[in-house]
């Protein structure tokens, strides 16, 4: 209880105050050599059990206070009065809300083209069709050892940053330039397990999972960098539900599967989604 101990505390300001005056005192006897150097002695060990206490109880009571290392919104109390708590025991969740910053992971291909500073362009999928600007504030200096994704944070800015909120699911523009003689492929061809990519290639009448390596992406294409040919057949809907082998059969219908083109990306580079904060 930080009342229990502030009256304590203040308890053993006076007792040190009393030991402190005793000690000066003795020290001046001793000096006209009224007292001997044993009671001397025992004043300033008096006087110093005194402060050690002190110093013990306003140490405690700095305890019963909760600092945040930083100004923000609490978010989230994961702890009631009364509970008992041991070292490391997360209580709350603090939101900096002065400027919100989405966090991606960037292939290892792409962020060596990237710089702290370099501008990016954000949209929220709570505000469809609007663009806010953003720039990248912190590069992560190590890839993740599972996804081999470098993390990496877009401040944003203006409108962007007083309308986004924690939670938000934003995603990121980087321009890192056009390239021309891809190969693309739409998005929806890529399957990914365990932070491998790979799509579904036709072969006559059965589907080979092939892994592939890609680059940029943007308007709904991504760029397949290795692992596929010019001229072979993707399946691009319903892969979700293929396996290794499986025996499928070619339909008339749209948009059922595609050949990878052999064309320019367009200037915009990469677009990738995650998490506001």
């Amino acid at each position: 209880d930080g009342r229990e101990l502030a009256a304590q505390v203040r308890s053993a300001q006076a007792s040190y105050e009393v030991a402190r005056s005793a000690h000066e005192r003795a020290r001046k006897l001793r000096e006209s050599q009224v007292v001997t150097e044993a009671e001397y002695e025992r004043d300033r060990a008096a006087a110093e059990a005194a402060r050690a206490t002190l110093e013990g109880l306003r140490t405690r009571l700095g305890y019963t206070v909760i600092r945040a290392p930083s100004a923000g919104v609490v978010t989230e109390k994961k702890v009631e009065a009364g509970d008992v708590i041991g070292a490391q025991t997360p209580l709350f969740t603090l939101a900096d809300l002065s400027t919100p910053v989405v966090r991606e992971g960037i292939s290892e291909r792409d962020v060596v083209s990237l710089s702290s500073g370099q501008s990016a362009q954000v949209t929220l999928d709570a505000l469809p069709g609007r663009t806010f600007p953003g720039r990248i504030r912190r590069i992560f200096p190590t890839a993740d050892p599972q996804t081999r994704l470098v993390p990496v944070e877009v401040a944003l800015q203006g409108e962007g940053a007083r309308l986004a909120r924690p939670g938000f699911l934003a995603r990121i523009t980087f321009a890192l330039g056009a390239q021309e003689g891809v190969l693309l492929l739409p998005q929806s061809a890529i399957v990914g397990d365990g932070g491998v990519e790979s799509v579904f290639v036709l072969n006559d009448s059965t589907v080979e999972r092939r892994s592939v390596e890609t680059g940029l992406t943007s308007q709904g294409r991504v760029q397949i960098a290795s692992g596929l040919q010019e001229g072979e057949i993707v399946v691009i809907t319903g892969n979700n539900r293929l396996r290794e082998g499986a025996a499928v059969r070619v339909t008339a219908g749209p948009g059922a599967s595609a050949r990878p083109a052999r064309e320019g990306a367009p200037a915009g580079g990469r677009q990738r989604g995650g998490g506001g904060s």
